[in-house]
């Protein structure tokens, strides 16, 4: 008898981990469809359309003077001029124009995207689609973050399967702007920093160093980040392990200082980022935010 329920219980215990797998499975096959399915079809809304001029080399006095210059001016015109591969702009061109004008924005992504366009095309489609596939990567990202927190593969189907399908990053997948590849230089620097501090080697900080010079040169909020996991570092450690504290700092210094450049532009030209944040500075009613925040979850199905 003891053996026979034994064996129920097996048998019980193995029917509930294959429907958990296959739901999890599900899950994420849903997740991935929704990336893909209908992605040209969602409006353009404004910071989109400053990723299509800024991946492309332009600047907005670019388009201004070409406004206050011309008398009548298609869509298909500025299509052709400031919205397609091949209009004798350069990489130097993208990270100039950012370091011109909007200098709170680090280049990597749009670099990144004008190298996706230039396989795949100029399409509303194509140009979503390279936000599509890195959200795709933030899957193994997240798994792996959940190996070094957890040790847990269960864990780590369970947070992918609900990233999948969470509408917060479904917007994200399919629009035009950094938020996925920012969103997936955090999992890899956390995961990165775990590893780092278990095996406390030279290759291992390395790793963690590029993915903080990633994380950086993708958003600038990124520091906050790297402020925070620095403070985990320092609550999880103390003194007890002043090795690990001092490899830390050596890496996440050497990320800040392959970041200086850009910080310096910054600085620099702190006004323009002033002036490019000023929205921000505004006082929004409730019902309107809650009327935005409708809005952007309907961008999810339509």
């Amino acid at each position: 008898m003891p053996d026979s329920s034994k064996t129920i219980q097996k048998n019980h215990n193995d029917l509930f981990f294959n429907s958990f797998n296959l739901l999890t499975i599900v899950l994420i096959v849903i997740g991935i469809l929704m990336r893909f399915i209908n992605i040209d079809g969602k409006i353009t809304w404004a910071d989109e359309t400053f990723t299509y001029l800024r991946i492309y080399g332009h600047t907005k006095s670019d388009l201004m003077q070409e406004v206050v210059n011309s008398q009548i001016l298609t869509a298909g015109t500025l299509l052709q001029k400031y919205q397609s591969t091949g209009v004798g702009k350069s990489m130097i061109d993208i990270v100039r124009g950012l370091a011109v004008e909007d200098p709170k924005h680090p280049p990597l992504y749009f670099v990144m995207t004008n190298l996706w366009v230039q396989c795949f095309g100029s399409t509303v489609a194509a140009t979503r689609s390279f936000s599509a596939f890195i959200s795709l990567l933030i899957f193994p990202a997240l798994y792996w973050l959940c190996q070094e927190l957890f040790q847990s593969k269960i864990v780590g189907l369970v947070a992918i399967a609900i990233i999948a399908v969470s509408p917060f990053y479904l917007v994200y997948a399919q629009e035009a702007r950094m938020y996925s590849l920012y969103t997936l230089n955090i999992l890899l620097s956390s995961a990165a920093l775990l590893r780092a501090m278990r095996l406390n080697t030279k290759p291992s900080w390395s790793i963690y160093s590029i993915t903080l010079l990633l994380g950086l040169y993708t958003h600038l909020l990124f520091s906050l980040v790297a402020i925070g996991q620095g403070i985990y570092v320092a609550v999880n450690q103390g003194l007890r392990a002043r090795k690990i504290l001092i490899a830390y700092l050596s890496a996440f210094l050497a990320g800040i200082l392959a970041f200086l450049p850009w910080l310096f532009l910054i600085i620099t030209q702190s006004d323009k980022v002033q002036e490019t944040i000023n929205w921000s500075k505004r006082i929004v009613p409730l019902n309107s935010l809650v009327d935005t925040w409708q809005i952007h979850w309907a961008r999810i199905f339509f």
